[in-house]
């Protein structure tokens, strides 16, 4: 009987240009939800792709589109 459930990959893989769209996660100093996604540089649009809970997420949507960092943005509502 296995003890520990083995994690699923759970990122939704969406089509982004990377030219045009940088990965952003929006960060709430009041109640420390985190959100990953990409911004469109040209019309500003945010483009969420899933919320982070722990280091464990942001590493697994790091890894789906092959990220070395994502920038962390405050006080977005």
């Amino acid at each position: 009987m296995r003890l520990i459930k083995k994690r699923a990959n759970t990122v939704p893989v969406i089509d982004y240009d990377p030219e045009h769209m940088e990965a952003i996660l929006k960060c709430n100093t009041c109640n420390s939800d985190r959100v990953a996604g990409f911004r469109d540089s040209r019309t500003g649009e945010f483009t969420e792709v899933m919320n982070i809970r722990s280091d464990m997420d942001l590493a697994d949507f790091k890894a789906a589109y092959g990220l070395e960092s994502v920038r962390e943005v405050y006080g977005w509502s």
